[in-house]
């Protein structure tokens, strides 16, 4: 009779450590996130895009987006990433932000590329958002925020502007958690290394916005959707280390004539 006991005692505890093991994989996720493919984060990105541009205007002008395309460019090619399936989208918003969507956009506010010091700083921006997009941060975040299940069903086609608008809400004004924030960091150290970039260029303009001006407070936009800002600027510096050689991302010409570009912005 013990020893039966002593088996089911045994047999309990084993049926429950499987079953709380796997209840820590995110088999949820893991399935919808396979559901939702590029077609569909296209689509998605291309209806959030459309709401977004209801309510901020698109830049079109070359003088802007050309060196900003230059960064991307160097970034990209440094990285072995297509930068065909890297767009970046620069909209006129006195916000300073930057943030990415599914399908691999990013949006880069007018703001943002006036507030930075060099093109450095504007890449190392560009470099983090687009750690996010490599890493399929954007399509977890929305799993856990949203629920794939009803992303996929609006990106198919369904006629729902209130979730467009939590999607768009959710990825520009609300910051990824803790471990994202520094994966993509870090992915954005590597990213701007491999392209003889100042990778701690990105830690300053972190610090830049910490420090910035209370009567100023749409400076704080991009930094009120990525928290713990002095364990990142430490952490950003710890990874970025020596730097042994750098190419500039732009000349100071072209840097000059963006930032004057930007500044006709009203």
């Amino acid at each position: 009779m013990k020893k039966f006991f002593l088996q089911l005692i045994i047999f309990a505890g084993v049926f429950f450590l499987m079953w709380w093991g796997l209840s820590r994989i995110p088999w949820v996720d893991k399935f919808q996130i396979q559901k939702f493919t590029k077609e569909r984060q296209e689509d998605l990105a291309e209806l959030v895009l459309d709401l977004h541009r209801m309510d901020k205007e698109e830049i079109t002008d070359t003088a802007i987006l050309g060196p900003v395309m230059s960064i991307r460019d160097v970034v990209c090619r440094a990285n072995y990433i297509d930068t065909s399936a890297v767009r970046v989208h620069v909209f006129k918003d006195k916000m300073i932000n930057a943030f990415a969507l599914p399908g691999g956009h990013i949006v880069v506010n007018t703001e943002l590329i006036k507030y930075c010091d060099n093109p450095e700083m504007l890449a190392g921006v560009m470099a983090h958002e687009m750690a996010h997009i490599e890493l399929d941060h954007v399509s977890r975040k929305l799993a856990r925020e949203i629920g794939l299940s009803t992303i996929i069903a609006v990106s198919g086609g369904g006629d729902n502007v209130g979730v467009l608008k939590q999607v768009l809400y959710t990825l520009s004004s609300r910051g990824f958690d803790r471990k994202l924030e520094t994966e993509a960091d870090e992915q954005a150290v590597l990213y701007m290394q491999n392209a003889k970039a100042d990778p701690h260029q990105l830690a300053m303009f972190l610090k830049k916005l910490s420090t910035t001006s209370p009567d100023f407070p749409e400076a704080l936009q991009w930094m009120s959707t990525h928290p713990d800002t002095k364990e990142r600027v430490a952490n950003i510096h710890k990874r970025s280390g020596a730097i042994l050689s750098q190419s500039p991302l732009l000349d100071s010409t072209n840097w000059e004539n963006l930032k004057t570009a930007t500044d006709d912005v009203e």
